[in-house]
């Protein structure tokens, strides 16, 4: 689709939305009104925006459930993204769960991909909390925000291949409905937090390719995630040693 290229008529009742690997510009975003629409893939694009226009296009379509943004070109501060967390995603979490489907509500947490690579997750009434977070395969920086740890109905993150730096965040276990997470290929840097051995669900993780020092947190649920995989990419030494020790008990 050229960026001239104007879509007039009037969406009604479409309720999911893909225009993966084919819009290359947001000038003509303006069509995605209507309050039925609630998965919209925008994946593996040519998106070329600061990261602040995540939260803002979050904010003003609040009736959206599911937002996929991975494979294009985000960049700038992380923490852009996630400016509108205290007035949309996290003071409103627990009523989030119970909402109305007319209210801002509905935005489900920060579900930017519901629809992770490509595979679209059925949700009943029940589980209609459960949401991912995937901003993978950007040009985000900085450091990861300590305020995503508030987003504790995640049961998928994935910032993996951007450029993040600093520590992960030290409150990351009280993300307790985590199952996966991914935060390789960045450059996170110090040790891992002791809190990650509070993530008792967590069945997939990757913090491989950064410069992670220290000791391995220890856990009943991270002992059952000991392939060096996770880790690699010149981890140091005292974490190889970890590893190790995991394996040969």
């Amino acid at each position: 689709m050229n960026s001239g290229q104007k879509i007039e008529y009037k969406i009604c009742v479409l309720y999911f939305l893909s225009l993966s690997y084919y819009y290359n510009s947001s000038s003509d975003l303006h069509f995605v009104t209507s309050s039925n629409l609630f998965h919209l893939d925008l994946s593996y694009n040519s998106l070329n925006h600061e990261a602040d226009w995540i939260s803002d296009f979050l904010w003003d379509k609040c009736h959206l459930k599911s937002l996929n943004l991975e494979h294009n070109h985000f960049h700038g501060d992380i923490s852009g993204a996630f400016k509108n967390v205290s007035r949309c995603w996290s003071k409103k979490l627990e009523s989030l769960f119970l909402g109305s489907t007319t209210s801002c509500d509905v935005l489900l947490g920060v579900s930017l991909s519901e629809v992770m690579k490509g595979v679209m997750m059925e949700y009943t009434k029940t589980l209609g909390y459960l949401v991912n977070l995937d901003l993978s395969s950007n040009h985000l920086v900085g450091d990861i925000p300590p305020k995503l740890t508030n987003l504790t109905g995640l049961i998928g993150l994935n910032l993996s291949h951007n450029h993040l730096g600093g520590e992960i965040p030290r409150k990351i276990g009280d993300m307790q409905s985590l199952e996966s997470l991914d935060l390789s290929s960045n450059n996170l840097s110090r040790t891992i937090p002791e809190s990650l051995s509070k993530l008792t669900s967590l069945s997939h993780l990757k913090l491989s390719n950064n410069d992670l020092s220290g000791q391995i947190p220890t856990g009943p649920q991270l002992q059952t995630l000991n392939n060096p995989s996770i880790y690699e990419g010149n981890p140091p030494r005292t974490l190889w040693r970890s590893i190790a020790e995991e394996v040969s008990h």
